[in-house]
Parts: structure tokens; C-alpha cells; sequence
């Protein structure tokens, strides 16, 4: 975690980044217009691809909050965060959709439940993307035992 940020009087936080998060979000909420309009070809914005888009809404969403959140106790460690966020949000939200329909398909379930449902699931995932690694985390000590577990205990 970041350490926290001195009471220096321009610990405000940076236009660029404002003006960064509200392009991003400008960014991802037009892109279905913005490709529609252009006729590019309609299979991206189809599902399954939606839920990398919703992904990434769900991590601009997140970014967004977190500008007017923290406009006067603004932390530079964060500032990676607003650039790569999107990215971040888009493999959520692929991973999320594997994820599930891995789960569908290993226990029998429908392979194509509800698409609104994939794409919810998507976006929450990206907007709480620490959430999600720390349950990628676990599922990965559940399945492969974690450093210093002896040979055959996660079996």
C-alpha cells in the first residue's frame, strides 16, 4: 500500500489527472457509438468481447470515483493506477468471463447463461479489481498450496 502523503499544501491533485480519468471514461463510454458510426465491423462490441469493454467502464467507474474522492488528499503512488486502470479492468473482465465459463462447463452448467450477466459481472470485476486478484490468489493457494506448504497438502 502507498504510504500516506505529507500535509504540504499542493497535495492536491494534479489536473492531469482529472482530465486523464475523464477521457478515459469519455473514452470507453463512446467506443460502441463512436465504432458503430465509423461502420467498422460490429463483432467487438458483441459478446463475449462486451465483457473487456465492461471491464474497463468498471475500472474507469473506479478511477472516476476515486478523482472526486480524493481531490484534496491526492496520492502520487496511485499514479500508475490512472494510467494502466482501463488495462487492468479490460483482463478483469476477460478473466471473468473464463472464469465462469470454465465453472459452467466443468459442472455442467448452461455454456451461455444470461449475456447481461457475464457483462455485470465483467464490470464489477473490473471496478474492484484488488478484490478480484486476492480471490485469483486464494483460488491459486486452494489449487496449488501456497510457498512453504508441504508436498501434496493442497492435493
Amino acid at each position: 500500500m502507498p504510504t500516506e502523503i505529507s500535509d504540504r499544501e499542493d497535495s492536491g491533485e494534479p489536473i492531469w489527472c482529472k482530465l486523464l480519468v475523464s477521457a478515459y471514461l469519455a473514452a470507453v463510454l463512446l467506443a460502441p457509438l463512436l465504432w458503430k458510426l465509423a461502420g467498422w465491423p460490429d463483432d467487438l462490441f458483441t459478446f463475449p468481447y462486451a465483457v473487456g469493454w465492461a471491464g474497463a467502464l468498471g475500472a474507469c467507474v473506479q478511477m472516476a470515483y476515486g478523482v472526486m474522492r480524493h481531490t484534496e488528499d491526492w496520492n502520487g503512488a496511485y499514479a500508475l493506477w490512472y494510467f494502466i486502470g482501463p488495462l487492468i479492468g479490460l483482463a478483469t473482465g476477460i478473466i471473468t468471463y473464463a472464469v465462469l465459463m470454465a465453472g459452467l462447463n466443468t459442472f455442467g452448467g448452461a455454456p451461455h447463461g444470461t449475456v447481461w450477466g457475464y457483462i455485470v459481472a465483467a464490470f464489477i470485476t473490473g471496478a474492484n479489481y484488488r478484490q478480484f486478484n486476492l480471490l485469483i490468489q486464494k483460488a491459486g493457494n486452494a489449487l496449488l498450496g501456497t510457498p512453504g506448504d508441504p508436498p501434496g497438502k493442497h492435493v
